[in-house]
């Protein structure tokens, strides 16, 4: 039972504080991305780079496939690879 009034806690903590703002700005910092991220969430935001790259699975974390060693490598090496995509993109006069 602990397990469901913890995930109906935190369900609503995220309705009052949302994962994810649209475009515009909150509060007066100004946003230079269509929306910003929580902070909980942007804290966590390594963890889940390389699953929403495709590189990882939940499955594997829960399994312990993966150490956080590998976890802060797969990002470097994502970090790298958007670099080097973006010092490719022609730039627009």
């Amino acid at each position: 039972m602990g397990g469901t009034v913890t995930q109906l806690w935190r369900f609503f903590i995220h309705i009052q504080q949302p994962l994810w703002t649209c475009k515009g700005s909150v509060g007066k910092e100004e946003i230079k991305i269509p929306g910003k991220l929580h902070s909980d969430l942007e804290a966590e935001l390594f963890l889940w780079r390389p699953i929403l790259a495709g590189k990882a699975t939940m499955i594997e974390y829960r399994e312990g496939a993966w150490t956080l060693d590998d976890i802060l490598k797969i990002n470097s090496l994502l970090t790298m690879q958007d670099d080097i995509e973006a010092a490719n993109v022609p730039k627009l006069k």
